[in-house]
């Protein structure tokens, strides 16, 4: 990504970011359910090789989680510092894997600068709510430029573990702006190149071919 266009994201970016901080202490996002997948559909499996891409430069495998790993975790998916995996629920596809892959992968692209500058005596409520904030900004970031929609789901995500930690959703965004920019880049470098190449121009015929075969 050359400087200029750097430039630009960055300022795009600044201009997102401080419209989720406006939007979040007004409940912009009531109504939606944060336990969800995020969004159905098949909107973002054109985006699935360039992801993928992204997360073997940075040596994060991908494997399909044990329902009882589920149970245990009680997640939808996760990310595994130890490991650099991420495992996502068998049988999903299109924008909630897509979805899925940015909000995991932003936590391995984070998770250690985010270390570095809280150390590992923060108490586990805030720590909590500055890697989940931080992610999920960086996931609604990222899928807005993917075309995903989840920024009303993100917004009702922070505003969920805002409530539950009592630590402002909008001064963490603030606070952290220069890791999640830092990620935001990082996911989206190459991205137009990639629009060129023939793996997206498959992969967007079969989005569509499947998404006119659910209707």
């Amino acid at each position: 990504m050359d400087a200029s266009t750097r430039a630009a994201l960055n300022q795009a970016l600044d201009a997102d970011m401080q419209e989720m901080r406006r939007k979040l202490p007004l409940g912009f996002a009531v109504g939606n359910d944060s336990s969800d997948l995020g969004p159905k559909g098949e909107r973002g499996f054109e985006y699935l090789p360039f992801l993928q891409q992204k997360l073997q430069a940075k040596g994060v495998k991908v494997r399909v989680m044990s329902e009882m790993e589920g149970v245990l975790m009680r997640a939808h998916a996760f990310y595994s510092v130890l490991e650099r995996e991420i495992a996502v629920p068998k049988g999903i596809s299109g924008g909630q894997l897509t979805r899925l892959l940015v909000h995991e992968f932003a936590h391995a692209l984070t998770h250690e600068p985010i270390m570095q500058r809280i150390g590992p005596f923060t108490p586990y409520n805030h720590g909590r709510m500055i890697h989940e904030t931080v992610a999920e900004t960086v996931t609604s970031l990222v899928c807005r430029r993917l075309s995903v929609p989840t920024h009303y789901r993100s917004l009702s995500y922070i505003r969920m573990l805002q409530e539950a930690t009592k630590v402002s959703g909008p001064e963490v965004i603030e606070a952290w702006s220069d890791v999640i920019r830092e990620a935001v880049v990082f996911m989206l470098d190459g991205l137009d190149s990639y629009r060129q190449t023939e793996t997206f121009a498959n992969t967007l015929k079969i989005r569509i071919q499947r998404q006119n075969h659910n209707r």
